[in-house]
């Protein structure tokens, strides 16, 4: 289920629709002297969509439209963003099973991961003015600067 998914979750097994390709590029390996294809599909269960990372020949492997079982599998964690991949180990498995997708939270959004409790700690401040109002911890505000 990927509404249990964390950015530590590693070996994992997900059962996902691919609903829509994002965007695919080629990019360049300084390391490998090589390209390398990149595409991230939208992924997503009954419980809430993220999105996918494959690479190279797994883009024509995993198409939109179908299902498929992913195992072995991680979650990555980018610009605060959850992302779904496979790994060296893992493997998709395409299934019959047909994924009933409803609007669902999309978990591979900046901070969708952490839990409302942590996301909303505000507290009341005073401005250089002297006004009280609430501001957010953890995010910059105007006198951090």
């Amino acid at each position: 289920m990927i509404k249990r998914l964390t950015p530590e979750s590693r070996g994992i097994t997900v059962r996902f629709k691919v609903l829509r390709t994002i965007k695919a590029k080629i990019v360049w390996s300084k390391k490998f002297s090589r390209p390398f294809l990149i595409t991230e599909r939208e992924v997503a269960d009954e419980t809430g969509k993220m999105t996918l990372v494959l690479w190279n020949n797994d883009a024509d492997i995993v198409r939109p439209g179908r299902s498929y079982i992913l195992r072995n599998g991680y979650v990555r964690l980018r610009d605060y963003a959850m992302q779904l991949m496979r790994g060296r180990t893992g493997e998709f498995q395409e299934i019959d099973a047909t994924i009933d997708v409803v609007e669902t939270p999309d978990f591979s959004r900046p901070f969708a991961w952490k839990s409302n409790d942590e996301h909303d700690k505000t507290t009341l401040v005073r401005t250089f003015e002297g006004i009280e109002h609430w501001e957010t911890k953890g995010y910059c505000s105007s006198k951090d600067f």
